[in-house]
């Protein structure tokens, strides 16, 4: 059953009990083929295939780590402080993993060495001459066999539920590292885009609050976008607050330390020895108690693993909402930023940051603007768009980064943000 039927599906009953499986990598080898009793292809073991994977969680939650701060400022906190414990979490699923890598390698070198018709022996029963007085007759043993049987050494319940709960960590962690990822693409890769089509070169710029009421300007077509901007903010605060509860610092530390906690009691109570054929009763009522023990927490161990999948991925899930509302924002915001609407606007020092308090234009090209630029499109106060012809290609593209700079200048001076 996967991981969308155990959301679904409220009769869903985990299987409980511990995972068993065997398997080799051995083969056996002709002497006279090879030289070597080495196997002809060594496949990478499951325990290995988990500690690559450990090593490709780190690294997605370290890349993840790197771009964090694009981020609102609320949401990336509470993500950081996520990534953090799992990354500082996963270093130490990592060592254990090496550990037991370490010890299959040395259990696996105790070999025996089994010859099967050895060389310089005759099958009994056979004689130099034939009863009847025909020609001898001599049975031609085959080419010795050498066989390569590796040894390994039974794992015991302890260290079998151990590696389990290492092996359902990481897988944890790894689709929790690859939802983040494309959450965070999907909000990165068009905000980059829509922001070096207007010229911005920081979204600290964006994450600023927008203050509707402050806001004058907009065109009456382009007022789905102010809409938008203050239903989205209002939608993202509160977001973020449900957020900060529900994945906070304490509520992260709780769920992360319940599943180390249970896999770990899970362990220490399969370390003790389960005694078989008893009978003295008080030996008994010790054994059976010890069963129901093994028993509740096995499923406290499955309930434990349920609760930190759906806790990274219900994080995950808010963080994406989070971040497509304010795609949307920010989007609406580039946009009315290129029909000089000063989106930054605050009552309290408005008419101080302007010259002229009435006019609320972002950006006001002056006539020196336009002879310095070697034209290209501008709004005026009014938000009608003036167009400026020219023949020169290579002044259109040097005015484009001109109006860029302009706007980044008048963003600094309004928002006293220094870059």
């Amino acid at each position: 059953m996967n991981n969308e039927d155990v959301k679904q599906n409220i009769f869903y009953k985990p299987d409980i009990s511990i995972d068993r499986h065997y398997d080799t990598d051995g083969a056996v080898v002709h002497p006279s083929d090879s030289g070597s009793t080495q196997p002809v292809s060594e496949n990478t073991t499951e325990i290995e295939d988990i500690y690559n994977r450990a090593q490709q969680v780190e690294e997605d939650l370290l890349k993840i780590r790197s771009v964090i701060t694009l981020l609102p400022e609320k949401t990336a906190a509470i993500i950081l402080d996520i990534v953090d414990k799992e990354l500082l979490d996963n270093v130490t699923k990592k060592d254990e993993l090496q550990k037991i890598i370490n010890k299959d390698k040395e259990d696996k070198e105790n070999k025996v060495l089994v010859d099967s018709y050895p060389s310089g022996t005759k099958a009994e029963g056979t004689d130099d001459e034939d009863e009847s007085g025909d020609e001898e007759w001599v049975w031609e043993e085959p080419d010795p066999i050498d066989i390569t049987i590796n040894v390994v050494r039974r794992k015991d319940d302890a260290e079998l539920a151990n590696e389990q709960y290492l092996m359902d960590s990481v897988k944890i962690k790894e689709e929790f590292a690859y939802k983040l990822n494309n959450a965070m693409q999907d909000y990165i890769y068009p905000l980059m885009t829509v922001m070096g089509e207007v010229g911005l070169d920081s979204v600290s710029y964006l994450n600023l609050d927008y203050e509707g009421e402050s806001i004058t300007g907009v065109d009456t077509d382009d007022k789905h976008l102010h809409d938008t901007i203050v239903r989205n903010q209002t939608i993202v605060d509160e977001k973020n607050r449900k957020f900060a509860k529900t994945h906070g610092v304490n509520m992260s530390l709780a769920i992360m330390t319940a599943f180390d906690v249970v896999a770990q009691e899970r362990v220490r109570y399969y370390k003790e020895e389960y005694d078989i054929g008893l009978s003295n009763f008080t030996d008994m009522y010790k054994r059976n108690i010890l069963e129901e023990t093994r028993k509740e927490y096995d499923n406290k161990y499955m309930k434990s693993k349920i609760n930190m999948y759906r806790f990274l991925n219900s994080a995950v899930t808010v963080a994406d909402d989070i971040l497509k509302a304010t795609l949307k924002s920010h989007v609406a915001k580039c946009y009315l930023l290129t029909q000089d609407v000063n989106i930054y606007a605050r009552k309290d020092y408005e008419s101080t940051q302007y010259d002229n308090p009435s006019d609320n234009s972002m950006v006001e090209l002056t006539q020196q603007d336009v002879n310095t630029s070697g034209g290209g499109t501008f709004t005026n106060s009014t938000n009608k768009t003036t167009t400026t012809n020219t023949t020169n290609t290579s002044k259109k593209d040097n005015s484009k980064l001109d109006v860029s700079a302009t706007i980044n200048a008048k963003i600094d001076k309004a928002t006293k943000i220094k870059k």
